[in-house]
C-alpha cells in the first residue's frame, strides 16, 4: 500500500509540475509526464501481483521422475523449459538432442512464473539472447558458458549470485530488476553493455560500475546507495534512474556525460542543499531533463 501512494503521488507530482511549465507545449509536457509516472505505477502494482502469486507454490519440476539421458541427448528437468524447447523445436516428442539445441540463437521462457531450474541451457552455446523474466530462478549457474550471449533479460526471479555472468563480455543488454543482488562485481567486466537495468535489488556499493563507460541507460531505481560518486566516469550516459535510494548528494552528475536531452530521475531522494540549489540547475542549464 506504502509503493501505491507512493506511486500515485508521484503521478500528481508529474502533473503538477509540466502544468507549471506553461507555454504552447504546456500541455505535451503534461502528458508526457504523467504517462512515465503511470507507467511507473503500472510495473510497481504487476510486480507486487507476481510477487503474491508464489509464495506456497510448487513448481511441477518437484514431482517430476530424473531420467538418465541417452547418448547425444539433453534432458531440461523443468518441464516448461522442456515444452518452451520442443516448442522452438517443433518437436512434440522424441529425444531432444545437443546439437539440435547447439543451434538456438534466442530463447525465452518469459512469464511461466515458476520456473527454477534452467539446467539443460548449457548446451545452448549459440545464444545471444535469452529472455528468463518473470520466473523463480535462482541459479544461473548454467549461463556461465553462454559466452555469445548480446542479450540477457532476467528480472523477476530470485537471483542473489552474478558471478556466472562474469565471463558473458559480449552483452549489450542486462536486466536484473527485481531479484536479491547485493554484489556488483562480476559485472565490472562487462564493458560492452550500453544498458543495464538493476531496479529493485539489495545494492549498497555501485563502484564496480565505475568501468562501464559505454554505458546510455542505466537503472538503479529502488535499492540502498548512497555513494553515486562512480557514475562520474560514465561518459555515454543518456539516461538515468535513481529513485527510490538513499542519495542526498548528486553533485559527480556533473562529472558524467549527461548532457542535452539526457534524462535523470530522481523521485523519493532527499538531497542536499547543494543538489537542489546548485547541482540541478547546473544539469539543466546543459539540457538535461531532471525529474524530481
Amino acid at each position: 500500500m506504502v509503493r501505491l501512494w507512493f506511486l500515485t503521488g508521484i503521478v500528481v507530482a508529474a502533473v503538477i509540475v509540466a502544468a507549471a511549465c506553461g507555454g504552447g507545449g504546456g500541455e505535451e509536457v503534461e502528458e508526457s509526464a504523467q504517462e512515465v509516472a503511470e507507467q511507473a505505477l503500472a510495473q510497481e502494482v504487476a510486480g507486487d501481483a507476481r510477487r503474491a502469486q508464489r509464495p506456497g507454490q510448487r513448481t511441477v519440476t518437484e514431482e517430476r521422475p530424473q531420467r538418465v539421458a541417452g547418448e547425444g541427448e539433453v534432458i531440461f528437468p523443468d518441464p516448461a523449459v522442456e515444452e518452451a524447447v520442443r516448442k522452438d523445436l517443433k518437436q512434440e516428442e522424441g529425444p531432444i538432442m545437443i546439437a539440435d539445441v547447439a543451434e538456438f540463437t534466442s530463447f525465452s521462457v518469459n512469464q511461466l512464473l515458476y520456473v527454477a531450474d534452467i539446467s539443460g541451457m548449457e548446451h545452448m552455446v549459440n545464444l545471444t539472447e535469452f529472455d528468463l523474466s518473470q520466473n523463480a530462478t535462482a541459479d544461473i549457474s548454467v549461463l556461465a558458458g553462454l559466452t555469445k550471449l548480446t542479450r540477457l533479460d532476467m528480472a523477476q526471479n530470485d537471483i542473489s549470485d552474478l558471478t556466472p555472468v562474469t565471463n558473458l563480455t559480449e552483452l549489450t543488454y542486462l536486466r536484473v530488476k527485481d531479484n536479491r543482488v547485493s554484489d556488483l562485481t562480476p559485472l565490472s567486466g562487462l564493458t560492452n553493455l550500453t544498458e543495464l537495468d538493476l531496479w529493485e535489488n539489495q545494492i549498497t556499493d555501485i563502484s564496480p560500475l565505475a568501468s562501464l563507460t559505454n554505458l546510455e541507460t542505466l537503472n538503479l531505481t529502488k535499492n540502498q546507495i548512497s555513494d553515486i560518486s562512480p557514475l562520474a566516469s560514465l561518459s555515454n550516459l543518456n539516461h538515468l534512474e535513481l529513485t527510490r535510494n538513499e542519495i542526498t548528494d548528486i553533485s559527480p552528475l556533473l562529472e558524467s556525460g549527461l548532457g542535452e536531452g539526457d534524462t535523470v530521475r530522481l523521485w523519493g531522494l532527499d538531497l542536499d542543499d547543494n543538489s537542489l540549489n546548485v547541482v540541478i540547475p547546473q544539469l539543466e542549464e546543459k539540457g538535461v531533463r531532471v525529474d524530481k
